[in-house]
């Protein structure tokens, strides 16, 4: 009796980020790619040990599974959030906290004294780098009996 492996896209993965496309391998073997629009492949495989690897672009992540008789894993791909994305996410924090700081200052008539705190919101902007933005998805493994 064979098992199954069931690779997915999760369902934030094809409904906010349908531009993004994964090659799958299994024991370097190409048995496919998962989009928005083909979110799931199933593949029957004999019992054993398999290196997994699922990439988009330049990054991928690799796993090792064991699958046992009448066991089906699922791999669940969850993408995160773009840099682009996230850089605009924070800009917008930062120019809602400078634009109240701000109107905080004038109405009081604080302008001067309050002045250097309006640079403090900025502070996440001109640190957060792409560098620091590796990882586009993650993977999650889940194991049933058929």
């Amino acid at each position: 009796m064979d098992g199954c492996i069931t690779f997915r896209l999760s369902k934030s993965g094809q409904t906010l980020f349908k531009q993004k496309s994964y090659q799958i391998r299994i024991k370097g073997n190409s048995i496919g790619h998962i989009d928005s629009e083909k979110n799931t492949i199933s593949e029957q495989l004999p019992m054993g040990k398999y290196t997994i690897e699922v990439s988009e672009n330049d990054f991928f992540i690799r796993k090792d599974i064991v699958l046992a008789v009448g066991q089906m894993q699922t791999v669940t791909i969850n993408p995160s959030s773009t840099y682009a994305f996230t850089r605009g996410f924070l800009i917008g924090i930062a120019t809602c906290a400078v634009g109240i700081i701000g109107y905080m200052a004038f109405e009081n008539k604080l302008f001067p004294q309050l002045f250097p705190l309006l640079f403090v919101p900025l502070i996440p902007v001109l640190i957060f780098r792409k560098r620091h933005y590796c990882e586009s998805f993650a993977l999650t493994i889940s194991k049933t009996q058929l």
